[in-house]
């Protein structure tokens, strides 16, 4: 089999005995977050000739450790982890242990070249700098489950953009990766902070549970309340409205650890500069999020996407052609030029446009 690392070029393997076996350990079978991480990784080594073999970790620090223990037993020879509950102590121990270990969603100092992770803390931070840039000031938070080191990462993110512009939260809630629980923080929030104009939630699927709940209250979003989610899992284009999120990149998060496991199974001399690998979290805006009902201040701050939309607007361009043109679709083009058009007052289109150029904000390509 020829291990190009360009995809469409990999020849798979007759089925002989594998190269080796390698364990992933995952928080959950059922989530499309972990579902994507495991796919990414799993695709990678089977197109390499390795036995892939999963193991759920019961969201315990007692079943995380059992599944590592279990994987090694079974005759693994790396092992991809992800652990959510353990400290760094705890961690630093497990891969002394197991030197052809790869963690995913966590740096360790002493181990950098075998991590791979996402700035949870810059991604809280994208989020913050979003809403804020639209207007929005009443702002609360869902917190995911207060164990888990990104939530923390993502919330003290968030918190440092809101502090260094004054805001402080109207609310800031526990929760748990669960809908339901997105459902009843919407429910809470509509009943004792009606002040409020956006919300974050720390995963898609508490977000799609207060999408639900605002169906069931009569809350119009966004124009009632903006709604944000983050991870960026594929159903938020699927959903009504379609979800803003922070995404992560999940496919690659996957590959890389792949990567790592076979260089260091195959015994492929590592670059001298590979330090690990830490992606950078980034906005997938959509239609859940906009300014804040009656919002209006004399400084105008359009998003890239928004510029693009009025600057091709303003060379007579349709949102189907804008949409063709930027790579998106035709609601999310009808998207950005409507928030446009509310941050610069405007009454239609071509007034946005005259509004934008008078302002510097646009120019004709």
């Amino acid at each position: 089999m020829d291990v190009d690392s360009n995809p469409a070029t990999i020849r798979y393997l007759p089925a002989t005995e594998p190269v080796g076996r390698v364990g992933i350990v995952t928080n959950s079978f059922e989530s499309a977050y972990y579902n994507r991480l495991v796919e990414s990784a799993s695709n990678y080594l089977t197109a390499r000739g390795f036995l892939v073999v999963v193991q759920s970790n019961l969201h315990t620090p007692q079943g995380e450790l059992q599944a590592f223990e279990s994987l090694a037993n079974n005759q693994c020879d790396g092992l991809i982890i992800h652990s959510d509950t353990l400290d760094d102590e705890v961690l630093n121990d497990v891969m002394r242990q197991y030197p052809n270990a790869v963690l995913l969603n966590r740096h360790l100092p002493l181990f950098p070249e075998r991590c791979v992770e996402v700035d949870n803390i810059q991604g809280g931070e994208v989020a913050a700098r979003y809403l804020t840039s639209l207007g929005h000031r009443h702002i609360a938070m869902v917190n995911g489950p207060e164990k888990y080191l990104e939530s923390n990462d993502r919330a003290a993110g968030f918190k440092r953009v809101l502090k260094t512009q004054g805001i402080e939260l109207v609310a800031d809630l526990p929760g748990r990766f669960v809908q339901d629980c997105g459902e009843r923080a919407m429910e809470k929030i509509h009943e004792q902070h009606s002040n409020v104009s956006a919300v974050f939630f720390h995963n898609d699927v508490m977000a799609f549970g207060a999408l639900n709940a605002c169906r069931r209250l009569g809350i119009k979003v966004p124009e009632h309340i903006s709604i944000m989610g983050f991870d960026g899992i594929p159903m938020c284009e699927y959903v009504s409205p379609k979800l803003t999120s922070v995404q992560q990149p999940m496919r690659e998060i996957g590959e890389q650890a792949a990567k790592i496991i076979c260089d260091l199974l195959l015994s492929v001399k590592p670059d001298k500069r590979y330090v690990g690998t830490s992606y950078t979290p980034v906005l997938a805006e959509r239609e859940s999020v906009s300014p804040p009902m009656g919002h209006s201040t004399e400084t105008v701050s359009l998003t890239q996407r928004e510029s693009e939309c009025l600057t091709w607007t303003a060379n007579g361009k349709t949102s189907w052609e804008i949409s063709v043109i930027l790579g998106v679709s035709e609601s999310t083009a009808t998207f950005h030029l409507r928030n446009a058009g509310v941050k610069l007052k405007a009454s239609n289109r071509a007034h946005a446009v005259a509004k934008a150029l008078q302002l510097g904000l646009i120019e004709f390509s």
